[in-house]
């Protein structure tokens, strides 16, 4: 068996680099399980519009750690640009929903 994700080639017995890649898979399920579990409980927090909001943000961090600071991509124009977008867009996005929500707060108080 050759390449890159071969026993051999990372150096490892067979035996030692089955059991690693089982810990991982496992691992992965667990971290799975519960960002099923709390996206299930978030459900009931927020709004669907505002759900959809948080997991953007959550998928943009996903990218930013994982694409540019634990592999190394290149940062580019694009990426940065649209990264700037999904901020932006969230930002804004809460600052429009904090003063819907003091707007109602300021009617039922002169009511």
């Amino acid at each position: 068996m050759s390449g890159v994700f071969s026993a051999k080639a990372a150096g490892v017995a067979g035996g030692a680099a089955a059991s690693s890649v089982l810990l991982l898979c496992v691992w992965d399920g667990v971290l799975y399980y519960t960002e099923q579990i709390a996206q299930v409980k978030s459900i009931d927090l927020l709004s669907p519009l505002s759900l959809g909001v948080v997991d953007t943000v959550r998928r943009l961090f996903i990218v930013v750690v994982a694409g540019f600071v634990l592999q190394g991509n290149p940062v580019t124009t694009r990426g940065v640009v649209g990264a700037a977008l999904v901020c932006s867009g969230a930002i804004f996005y809460a600052l429009i929903m904090r003063s819907a929500t003091t707007g109602k707060e300021d009617g039922k108080k002169k009511e």
